[in-house]
């Protein structure tokens, strides 16, 4: 490592030294049974990228094929397999550990609760890499009845009334919430909200923004202040001056741009330009 470090042309790059005589897993890995049947006895692994210990194991097999290991990415591993993993983890304080609770249902995605979907939990304790997104179907006596405990990785999006029963549900206390109220409108991509959508359409939205959000140029500052009850922006809303003063006073958290398509027109023209349709002599 010292004679490495010593003819390295960039003192700048990062070096990550692992432990002597070990196979390296290059790729994400899941260990389970089938996996370490394919291992010698006593074998010494080091883990480069993402794994996952969240299927069944026989934990003698676990025992008897991993003399030591060492993770160098992110490691999802169940709680029941530490009494083994612990005397054989190399370099803990370095790694990226995230442990599952024993009864947890693990779900290496995002989940969306609806109506239907929520009918499968029953007490269930979660465990959620993702986002965790709440239909607006889903009730509180629903969530209560399903859900017993929470772990999301990224965001809960939910209305306004669910957020407490979730919140008290969440093993972390500062699980991050997108919250809104009315009828819940995402847009991921880019979108243009018209006037017809937001003349036909029966209840009030709720606006979560993580791409572009472009609004019709014909839609009435007031007919968009009547349909529109929240917005939580993280991306780029753009409109006209008065549409852009409605979004900003429903607005629960910005993290975007608001743009004015009228201010950017008029910083246009005072740019200023020269125009020629023949012939222009300096």
């Amino acid at each position: 490592m010292g004679e490495i470090t010593n003819k390295m042309r960039s003192p700048n790059c990062k070096v990550i030294p692992y432990m002597d005589d070990a196979e390296l897993v290059q790729q994400n890995a899941q260990v389970n049974n089938q996996f370490l049947q394919s291992l010698n006895p006593g074998t010494k692994l080091v883990f480069m990228r993402a794994v996952k210990m969240t299927d069944d194991l026989d934990q003698d097999l676990l025992r008897e094929r991993i003399a030591r290991v060492e993770f160098l990415g992110e490691a999802y591993v169940r709680e029941e397999f530490l009494t083994v993993l612990n005397f054989k983890l190399h370099n803990l304080h370095r790694c990226e550990l995230n442990v599952i609770p024993s009864r947890a249902q693990f779900i290496d995605d995002d989940l969306v609760l609806e109506d239907l979907t929520v009918s499968r939990f029953d007490q269930a304790d979660v465990y959620i890499t993702g986002d965790l997104r709440i239909s607006d179907k889903v009730t509180v006596a629903d969530l209560e009845k399903s859900i017993h405990s929470l772990h999301v990785g990224g965001k809960v999006i939910c209305r306004k009334e669910l957020k407490v029963s979730v919140y008290q549900r969440c093993d972390d206390v500062n699980v991050s919430f997108l919250d809104y109220s009315g009828k819940l409108l995402m847009i991921d991509g880019e979108y243009k909200l018209t006037k017809s959508e937001l003349v036909y359409t029966p209840e009030k939205l709720g606006l979560v923004v993580s791409g572009i959000l472009n609004i019709s140029e014909n839609v009435d500052p007031k007919l968009l202040a009547d349909k529109v009850e929240s917005v939580t922006n993280f991306g780029i809303i753009k409109g006209t001056e008065e549409q852009c003063g409605v979004i900003r006073a429903k607005m629960i958290s910005n993290t975007g741009l608001v743009e004015d398509a009228d201010e950017e027109v008029k910083e246009n023209a005072d740019a200023g330009s020269i125009g020629n349709m023949n012939i222009l002599t300096l």
